[in-house]
């Protein structure tokens, strides 16, 4: 009788420990393998340019067409001293042509004149020389500029000691870029004290300058020869 308790306890102890073998966790599943590779790199994302300041424009360049005759030099040939305005080689009066023509840029959004300064050679004086303005034209907009030319357009007027204003800007001339405002203008001589047979000459400069101070200029350059003796 013992014997058979001791073997029925024996079969007891096994039974449990095969039960507490069966709650134990399952084991997770094995991880399905990484896909193949494709062939193709992985673009990094693309980070967005970083904005700078604005592109500040403020600048003047001569322009050309058939229209407009000349850009560093403008010649004048066989000038009478008879107190007549003569014109520049190639011009007649009403021939629809200009000697100069300047573009003026601006992105400042402010306004600006464009000023003529004259510095006569020996024996020449400011009052031999007159400019005038030809024409305004807003390039953007394919329309005549909103500003002003000073003493008008198609009037020779004498140029003065210092700076002569030939254009104030007006409002859609404060921020024309890309294209810019023309402006056309043309020079006459008055030979009045010149001598016969002489040539002289004048250093011009065309000075753009905004309310804030900011400037650009050209420079060219006026040739003058006078009738010779009879």
């Amino acid at each position: 009788m013992t014997q058979s308790k001791t073997v029925f306890a024996s079969c007891l102890v096994v039974l449990l420990s095969l039960g507490v073998g069966c709650r134990k966790k399952a084991a997770k599943p094995p991880k399905p393998p990484s896909p193949k590779p494709t062939g193709k790199a992985v673009k990094p994302p693309v980070t967005p340019p970083m904005r700078g300041f604005p592109i500040r424009i403020f600048s003047t360049e001569f322009y050309s067409d058939e229209t407009v005759l000349y850009t560093m030099r403008v010649p004048f040939s066989n000038v009478a001293l008879n107190g007549g305005l003569a014109l520049p080689v190639g011009r007649k009066h009403g021939d629809d042509k200009t000697d100069i023509a300047i573009i003026c840029r601006s992105s400042l959004n402010e306004p600006w004149i464009l000023s003529l300064l004259v510095s006569p050679g020996t024996g020449l004086q400011l009052r031999n020389i007159c400019a005038r303005v030809d024409s305004a034209w807003n390039r953007n907009g394919r329309r005549p500029a909103e500003g002003e030319a000073v003493h008008g357009t198609r009037e020779y007027r004498m140029v003065t000691q210092g700076e002569t204003v030939l254009y104030s800007s007006g409002r859609s001339d404060r921020d024309n870029c890309p294209l810019g405002t023309l402006i056309r203008g043309s020079f006459a001589v008055n030979g009045t004290g010149l001598q016969r047979g002489r040539s002289y000459h004048a250093d011009i400069e065309f000075r753009v300058t905004s309310s804030s101070g900011a400037v650009s200029a050209l420079k060219s350059v006026l040739s003058i020869t006078t009738a010779p003796e009879p």
